[in-house]
């Protein structure tokens, strides 16, 4: 398939046409977190939103923003409270 008729195929994909809220996904995405246990559903969920915006996984997004890896994985599991984030965390969390 060439690049074209591909970008042709998005186009008129449904998808494109009603992208998905981002607030109410993160909002189940916290519920789901939540009924597992997690915490803090609501930091896990902005920070796995974040991420999946940016296209990284967990290694790249953490070297990015300058944290260990492990604190990337135990805030996204809701491990970790806003309070105990590093700024860079932080501040990713809320540029969503």
């Amino acid at each position: 398939m060439s690049a074209g008729t591909l970008a042709e195929a998005r186009r008129r994909h449904p998808s494109a046409r009603w992208p998905a809220p981002a607030d109410a996904l993160r909002q189940r995405m916290a519920q789901l977190l939540d009924l597992r246990g997690a915490a803090h559903p609501d930091v896990a969920a902005a920070l796995l939103q974040a991420r999946g915006r940016l296209g990284l996984d967990v290694p790249v997004f953490a070297e990015r923003l300058g944290v260990d890896v492990d604190l990337v994985r135990r805030a996204e599991a809701g491990e970790i409270g806003v309070v105990q984030l590093p700024g860079p965390l932080r501040r990713v969390m809320r540029s969503e």
